[in-house]
């Protein structure tokens, strides 16, 4: 019976080693992290800028030009824009002789054929401003002008399509 008793005792004494061995390391040395990733929302692309309300040329006679105007257009949207200036009402005579360029060393795109690029803003919610120049050149215009035109206008949009 001593033989049973000791083969018993060390069985137990085993099982016990091998329960508190199994309980120490699975106690607390180990750790489960979790998170629920979201995906990115898609930016929805906002195209919208502003101009100023009012360019004036000055006083001009026909045969001749005006000096550059600066305009100045912000980037009120979310996403770079491409922007184009146009004549509301394609029939106007005088003014279908407007012309755009980008910088003073670039060349001269008639209204309607000039194009321009502003960059998205850098930082969300924030706009970017930037300029062109403009003058209206009636040196190569067709008609007589017969009488004063004093505070002839027209309306001019700049349409602007994502990049």
């Amino acid at each position: 019976m001593g033989l049973i008793q000791g083969f018993m005792g060390r069985l137990s004494l085993s099982f016990l080693l091998f329960i508190m061995m199994f309980f120490y390391a699975s106690a607390s040395d180990t750790s489960i992290f979790e998170i629920d990733i979201l995906g990115d929302e898609p930016l929805n692309p906002i195209i919208s800028l502003e101009v100023q309300d009012y360019v004036y040329f000055g006083e001009l006679e026909n045969g001749r030009q005006t000096s550059n105007v600066r305009i100045n257009v912000t980037n009120t949207g979310n996403v770079g824009i491409v922007v184009t200036p146009k004549l509301i009402d394609t029939s106007e005579k005088i003014f279908n002789y407007t012309y755009f360029q980008r910088r003073t060393t670039e060349p001269y795109y008639k209204i309607g054929f000039f194009s321009f690029n502003i960059s998205a803003p850098s930082k969300l919610g924030q706009n970017k401003t930037d300029y062109v120049y403009a003058k209206l050149d009636l040196r190569n215009y067709p008609s007589e002008i017969y009488e004063d035109l004093s505070g002839h206008r027209t309306n001019v949009k700049f349409f602007a399509a994502a990049q």
